[in-house]
């Protein structure tokens, strides 16, 4: 089941400050790996990770109990993801080769 919330797309309303208008937001909930999650411990978790990389690390802990469910969410601002270090990695890089070519 918790894979069907993996490399999933929300547009939601949000309002990101206390008096301020909802703004509409796209969330791109990714598998808890992306944003630094250790696959090994994982492997043991009975309920649910899902994770937004950006623009805040945004983590949804669901985990069942005996009465039901109980969800957890965690916000972190101002982190680079792992999902985020490999595409600015990338993106050097692609960057390093362009201008090794036009010194050519």
């Amino acid at each position: 089941m918790k894979e069907r919330y993996w490399d999933t797309w929300h547009d939601i309303k949000e309002a990101l400050a206390d008096g301020q208008p909802a703004v509409p937001v796209k969330l791109h909930f990714v598998h808890p790996t992306e944003v630094g999650f250790d696959p090994e411990k994982l492997k043991d978790f009975k309920g649910t990770i899902v994770c937004t990389p950006a623009p805040a690390i945004m983590i949804h802990f669901l985990r069942p109990t005996a009465t039901g469910s109980e969800l957890r969410t965690r916000f972190y601002m101002g982190y680079i993801t792992v999902l985020m270090a490999n595409r600015f990695q990338c993106r050097k890089a692609q960057a390093r080769r362009c201008r090794m070519r036009s010194k050519k």
